[in-house]
């Protein structure tokens, strides 16, 4: 029985002496600290708060005399966006594809001039917010604006887009530039 005893008492320190071992043992020094990480360099804010309409067929919301009519865009929410530095643009699209940006006077059959405007409108009593797009001129280029498939869309840019990009000191002057800058479809 005392060679048992014995035995156990071996195996027990034994495994204390195991245990104790790898304790100690596998304490070393840690490995050298890599080399730093370069910085990426910062890419180009995009345009995901830009907002941008589809082009908007021409059709008047009323010709108030045979030489002014304007069209009504609702768009929710421009007065505040606008308000809180965020630029507001539209452009119009003639029937033969050229792009203006607004506002724009032309000379061509007595001259013509397309502008717009942004703000709180009260149609029968209902007020809303929106754009107005005018047009003043001759009968004919109102009726030939609506008949001709003639088009607007408005491009509204943030504040802080508006500031990265310059556009809040200066506005581009054409259509091809502002959808190069912001990168418009």
């Amino acid at each position: 029985m005392k060679a048992k005893k014995t035995l156990l008492k071996n195996i027990l320190l034994f495994s204390i002496g195991v245990c104790l071992s790898l304790a100690l043992g596998c304490s070393g020094e840690d490995g050298e600290t890599g080399p730093a990480g370069k910085d990426g360099v910062d890419g180009q804010d995009g345009n995901a708060n830009v907002i941008a309409s589809d082009w908007i067929d021409i059709e008047w919301t009323e010709k108030v005399t045979a030489e002014w009519a304007y069209m009504d865009i609702p768009v929710d929410g421009i007065m505040e966006y606008v308000e809180n530095g965020g630029i507001a643009m539209m452009y119009l699209k003639t029937a033969d594809t050229i792009i203006l940006g607004l506002p724009f006077t032309s000379s061509f059959e007595g001259g013509s001039s397309y502008y717009f405007r942004y703000g709180k409108f009260s149609t029968d009593d209902v007020i809303w917010e929106g754009f107005r797009f005018n047009m003043q001129g001759h009968g004919t280029a109102i009726n030939v604006a609506q008949s001709l498939d003639y088009a607007v869309r408005y491009v509204l840019v943030p504040a802080n887009m508006a500031q990265a990009n310059g556009m809040a000191s200066k506005i581009p002057k054409t259509y091809e530039e502002t959808v190069s800058l912001l990168g418009l479809d």
